[in-house]
């Protein structure tokens, strides 16, 4: 995968069982709450919430996990990519995201196919996973989009 001393990745730069691990990423509490308060204002992810709710405690939201997924692939692969635009996206979530946790991520090339329609662009999926500081799992996200194929 590329760094950034290297030029723009295309399509045919791309292909399926290229992996990369990119990283990291440490949250905190005052984010977790800016985050929630503004987005999603469940109890268990506000500073009030104690160790008697669901989690034990206040944890990030998915949204904002997928958030922090999305800046790390933005700045270590994607953002050195002549993308498109994403056009599908399947997410589960698996451990709760808590401040202090330091994350990684992983991305998993799956599948590279030209556009049978259009012969300027092509369709790259991959499957990111986040990782906490323990190596537990916190998030999976299969993720279709659109890369340019290089210019003749």
């Amino acid at each position: 995968m590329s760094s950034a001393a290297t030029p723009l990745l295309y399509l045919e730069d791309l292909e399926p069982g290229e992996v990369g691990t990119f990283g990291s990423y440490r949250t905190t509490e005052a984010e977790i709450v800016e985050f929630s308060e503004r987005y999603n204002p469940l109890p268990y992810h506000l500073a009030e919430a104690d160790e008697s709710g669901p989690f034990g405690g206040m944890i990030a939201t998915g949204w904002q996990t997928g958030a922090i997924m999305m800046r790390l692939a933005a700045d270590h692969w994607t953002g050195k990519m002549e993308t498109l635009g994403g056009t599908g996206v399947d997410a589960r979530f698996h451990a709760p995201v808590r401040a202090g946790d330091e994350l990684r991520l992983k991305i998993d090339v799956t599948d590279v196919t030209p556009s049978e329609r259009d012969p300027t662009r092509g369709t790259v999926r991959w499957q990111g996973t986040l990782f906490n500081q323990d190596d537990a799992r916190v998030m999976t996200c299969d993720i279709v989009m659109r890369v340019s194929r290089r210019p003749a």
